[in-house]
């Protein structure tokens, strides 16, 4: 009796581990990318239309308010379908790195993954980029 109450407990150990395996690898291939305002030093946000502006946003709240705002977007990565253009382009200037995120209609850019977003989320984004209180510069500033 012994010897088969060890093999059922290891049988349980290896079933334990292979479901903690098996959780890691969903986590891990399921997450999505995620920005840290802490190793952000600023941010520019070009929007359209015509003539396309800019806001330079470099105050550490309003960072936070842009890095919340993009990492709790819903969002669902798909296969990017080529669309063209934007009505937000993003330049997260990390230490030591630059993240590029952008707005195209119903679709999210962040570096070279592609997410589904909500059609709402780009006009909640107008309404964040217009609550920031900096200059709105032109192109010919830049």
């Amino acid at each position: 009796m012994k010897g088969g109450g060890a093999v059922k407990s290891k049988r349980k150990i290896f079933i334990v581990a292979i479901v903690f395996i098996f959780i890691i690898i969903i986590l891990l291939c399921g997450s999505k990318t995620q920005l840290n305002s802490e190793k952000i030093s600023n941010i520019r946000i070009q929007a359209l239309p015509s003539p396309p502006k800019f806001k330079d946003i470099d105050k550490k709240e309003d960072i936070e308010k842009i890095v919340t705002f993009l990492n709790d977007l819903p969002k669902e990565e798909v296969k990017d379908d080529g669309r063209n253009g934007w009505q937000f382009f993003i330049e997260v200037n990390e230490i030591g790195s630059t993240n590029y995120v952008s707005f195209v209609g119903d679709r999210l850019y962040i570096d070279k993954n592609c997410y589904k977003i909500d059609d709402k989320a780009l006009n909640e984004f107008r309404e964040l980029y217009d609550s920031f209180q900096y200059e709105e510069k032109s192109y010919k500033e830049w």
